[in-house]
């Protein structure tokens, strides 16, 4: 009976590995998404015990049904899409089986393993305590690591990439069990499925180290882009600024001649002649290409070089900001939530006929950042549960998925909602 309940209760730390990355993509809270798990899993174990004992079952006998019923379980308890899910499942699932692989061969050298395929109460504690060890030791750094992984928009190919890898790693887990006992009584053969085993672990935490640092430097370069982008917009408002002084100054210059000039007209009595050189110099006033929307430069760079789109497009952008000159959090991560709303804000209405876009920003009290936006556009969504899809690629939105990244890892939230043919943006961050 303890061998039967311990074969169950090595399900524990797998689950708290597989939820280790997905701190932010909860769709319930951390407390109510634990009770729910465990609770979940307590029943799972306590009724398979049970049926095991008494209907003289396998361990392995309901191991793929229960597989099936937790992924969808897990799916379920995710804001993640499919393909992320699958990824992450079929990770921890590979490292278990090849911890369960290592467990027997420890057993084997006890004496206590009747084979790959078979497990003892001895085997079965073996598991459970590398099960237990494994969760430890990657808690940091999944919950580090994993998360920055599972949080960022990526290539669809990497995902079904390590579910590959993964799925490989398992079938070659699955073939080392079918050996039989008799087989493993020569102990060249033991070595070799060992070296075999361990290799599967070397391949499976390469796997992860080249798949953390493709994603990596695929963020590096968006923050690059990002960067780069807000340079050109700074670069193009400087510029606009240099040629207003450039103008003022001239008229500065000039600004003698012209009074002298109107001096005469008026002293002459011909006030139709004064009335239309007032009105030719008025019109020969320089007026500023850029506007002041708030103290920070870099969010009035951006916002200058997107009403500026806006007006090419025929679309009407409003736009409210308060903003002190600095704040408690860093101007690319402002720049990339206020610049990935305009982007898809204009992209979403430059072919509508009466296409709007009213932006809000503010900072209440130095307390709270509010980001409202809403914006026109056909009507038309894409949607994956909760999640929108992008109308003009495969997959998720990228501008709304580094959007809400960016915010939660702020430590603010982010909603996205339409209601017939508007787009709405919430967003608080604290600050």
């Amino acid at each position: 009976m303890l061998n039967i309940f311990l074969s169950y209760v090595v399900i524990l730390p797998a689950a708290l590995i597989c939820y280790f990355p997905m701190k932010m993509q909860l769709k319930r809270s951390g407390l109510q998404t634990f009770l729910i798990v465990s609770l979940s899993l307590s029943a799972f174990i306590a009724a398979q015990t049970f049926l095991t004992r008494f209907l003289d079952l396998k361990e392995n006998d309901t191991l793929m049904p229960f597989l099936i019923v937790s992924f969808l379980g897990y799916h379920a308890s995710l804001r993640l899409p499919l393909k992320k899910t699958i990824a992450a499942f079929s990770v921890v699932i590979a490292l278990m089986s090849i911890l369960a692989n290592i467990a027997v061969y420890l057993g084997d050298l006890y004496g206590a393993a009747p084979g790959m395929s078979n497990y003892s109460a001895n085997v079965s504690l073996c598991q459970f305590v590398l099960y237990s060890l494994s969760a430890l030791i990657l808690a940091c750094p999944f919950h580090k690591y994993g998360k920055l992984i599972i949080d960022q928009p990526s290539d669809s190919k990497g995902w079904y990439a390590i579910t590959l890898f993964s799925v490989m790693l398992l079938i070659i887990s699955i073939s080392l069990r079918s050996i039989e006992y008799r087989l493993l009584e020569e102990s060249q053969l033991l070595r070799a499925i060992m070296i075999v085993i361990i290799a599967q672990l070397f391949v499976w935490m390469l796997m992860l180290v080249i798949f953390y640092f493709a994603i990596s430097d695929t963020m590096k370069n968006i923050r690059m882009e990002e960067r780069s982008k807000m340079l050109e917009m700074q670069e193009n408002q400087y510029l606009a600024q240099q040629r207003y002084i450039r103008e003022s100054e001239k008229t500065r210059h000039d600004f003698m001649h012209n009074v002298r000039t109107m001096a005469e007209l008026y002293d002459s009595g011909d006030n139709e002649a004064l009335g239309r050189y007032l009105h030719s110099y008025v019109r020969t006033m320089p007026t500023s290409e850029v506007k002041l929307y708030c103290g920070n430069i870099a969010v009035n760079a951006l916002l200058n070089y997107y009403e500026h789109i806006a007006m090419e497009n025929g679309i009407d952008l409003m736009l409210q900001v308060s903003l002190p000159g600095t704040l408690p959090l860093s101007d690319v991560d402002l720049c990339i939530i206020t610049g990935n709303i305009l982007e898809n804000a204009v992209f979403a209405c430059r072919n509508e006929e009466e296409g709007f876009i009213r932006l809000s920003i503010r900072a209440e009290d130095g307390i709270q950042l509010y980001i409202v936006s809403v914006n026109s556009f056909d009507g038309v969504v894409r949607k994956s549960g909760d999640r929108y899809l992008s109308t003009n690629r495969r997959g998720e939105g990228i501008g709304l998925s580094s959007i809400m990244s960016t915010v939660e890892n702020l430590g603010g939230v982010a909603r996205f909602f339409h209601e017939g043919n508007c787009f709405y943006y919430n967003i608080a961050i604290p600050l």
